[in-house]
């Protein structure tokens, strides 16, 4: 509602609808189940497509770049929960958006224009990476729990584990024998 969007009231209302669109996302989050796959998904196009518009009504494009940095916040809810396919989508938005952002702030600062798109664009980058490194790291940590780092065997409990669920797979007629090998080395 600053000075900064005399270019007409249309752009007030667009920034109304995007506020109320905002409070509408948090409420489908804050509720007390997550939403459906459907659900998130268009909060997520919802959100991409508005962060665009926002940054682009801006009076000053400076302002708008730097409003484009809310792009790695969508990138990195994207990044662990959803595919691929929609993290391109945000992507190219993201890009499109920084891009005319930038040919903006270069008819006046052909420098700064370079420079922060650059920017701006590798926080966004180095976000989704980030979450998609941690969540990798995260899913080897937890599959290699069950193996002794020392030995390379399944630890006591894993093992457990998996000759009960061996043996509850089964059929009764067919498996009629177990055999299980114990070797302890003294000291060890």
């Amino acid at each position: 509602f600053g000075s900064d969007y005399a270019r007409g009231p249309w752009v007030r209302w667009v920034a109304v609808v995007g506020g109320v669109a905002a409070f509408v996302m948090a409420a489908v989050w804050l509720r007390g189940r997550w939403p459906s796959r459907i659900a998130s998904e268009l909060c997520v196009v919802v959100g991409s497509v508005y962060t665009a518009i926002a940054t682009l009504i801006q009076g000053d494009p400076v302002v708008g770049l730097l409003g484009s940095t809310a792009f790695a916040i969508v990138g990195g809810f994207i990044a662990p929960f959803h595919s691929m396919r929609l993290l391109m989508f945000m992507w190219v938005v993201g890009g499109a958006t920084i891009l005319v952002l930038a040919v903006r702030i270069a008819q006046t600062y052909p420098a700064l224009a370079v420079c922060g798109a650059l920017l701006v664009a590798l926080v966004n980058a180095f976000v989704v990476f980030a979450c998609r490194t941690l969540l990798r790291s995260i899913n080897n940590e937890l599959m290699f729990e069950d193996v002794e780092p020392l030995t390379s065997l399944l630890t006591r409990d894993a093992f457990a584990e998996r000759v009960a669920t061996l043996m509850s797979s089964r059929g009764r007629g067919g498996d009629r024998y177990l055999m299980v090998a114990v070797v302890n080395l003294d000291s060890f």
